[in-house]
């Protein structure tokens, strides 16, 4: 009894850590200020530039004429749907084209209010920079919603766009504050949290353009790439999309390493990034904070994956115990 006792006050002062932090305190503890947005009307030559770049994977879009207000967001989500409805339409031409690259530049022309929120799950929500880090989770997870978002615009008194607070943002926090998480959850493996998901997964050889519609139809933003062992070699995420070079076409039917190879300029150095069933929920997150990651892959003792843990995930526990 004891010693439920102690749980419940460990889960309170968490809880209390969650309700007295406000997202303009987690938005001044973050490495990024600046809000970086981009016109309804410029191409996605710029948009896909802009991302990579500046390392987002999302842009606020912002109306043409003045004031202009935001009016949604585009996600390299969008991007792929996008991108893959135009090379389905278009594959006969863009095949039979002597040059890819002028095929492709009509895509690279396309109006980014083209992309916003092409896959229908990309919304635009907004928080109050007084608000809570509990509310803002409330938000990431509220049932109501028919999938998790990845991000927030954040706004101050006057309804003007101030930052945005995305999933890395609420897990490095946590990160910071791993002192105050309950040992029931911070020590608990991801096995018995029940954290990780099935893995989506394809072979390496699988072509680029069958990976690309399992991603969007699925909506997904990663997946796995196995070798035939049944190994974890690779991993495609659609952020690999920022890095399309003006040929990028040209590998959509060679394989998916291909592709990475030589179809994009966005390079991720270094081995796929797993974790075991037993490692814990604490240090899952230290490896999503040190090594700004979006994914992770649950590996057994054999490297075969078994599961895979989102940002989406983490949070999700991190309420837990504390609504009761």
């Amino acid at each position: 009894n004891n010693n439920n006792m102690e749980g419940t006050e460990l889960f309170d002062r968490w809880r209390q850590v969650l309700l007295n932090t406000t997202v303009r305190g987690v938005m001044e503890d973050s490495s990024r200020r600046r809000v970086v947005a981009i016109g309804a009307d410029e191409p996605l030559s710029l948009l896909l530039s802009l991302l990579s770049t500046e390392n987002l994977l999302s842009l606020p879009v912002v109306a043409s004429d003045p004031p202009r207000p935001i009016i949604g967001f585009v996600d390299v989500l969008d991007v792929a749907c996008l991108v893959l409805d135009y090379y389905s339409r278009n594959a006969v031409t863009i095949e039979e084209a002597r040059n890819v690259e002028a095929a492709q530049a009509a895509f690279f022309a396309t109006p980014v209010k083209v992309a916003l929120n092409y896959s229908g799950v990309d919304l635009a929500l907004t928080i109050s920079e007084g608000a809570s880090i509990y509310r803002a989770l409330q938000t990431f997870v509220s049932p109501q919603l028919e999938r998790r978002i990845h991000r927030i615009g954040v706004v101050n008194s006057q309804n003007e766009l101030v930052g945005i607070l995305s999933q890395s943002d609420i897990v490095a926090f946590v990160a910071r504050n791993s002192p105050f998480l309950p040992p029931a959850l911070a020590q608990s493996s991801v096995h018995n949290l029940g954290m990780y998901s099935s893995p989506i997964v394809e072979r390496v050889d699988t072509p680029f353009v069958e990976v690309l519609e399992k991603l969007t139809k699925n909506r997904i933003h990663g997946i796995g790439l196995l070798d035939c062992d049944y190994h974890l070699s690779a991993s495609l995420s659609v952020s690999d999309l920022r890095g399309m070079v003006p040929n990028s076409f040209e590998f959509f039917h060679g394989s998916a390493l291909q592709f990475l190879c030589r179809g994009t300029a966005f390079n991720r150095d270094g081995p796929v990034v797993t974790c075991s069933v037993q490692d814990t929920f604490l240090s899952v997150v230290q490896m999503f904070k040190e090594q700004r990651l979006h994914r992770i892959f649950v590996a057994d003792s054999l490297g075969h994956p078994v599961g895979v843990i989102t940002l989406g995930d983490v949070i999700a526990k991190l309420l837990a115990g504390t609504e009761m």
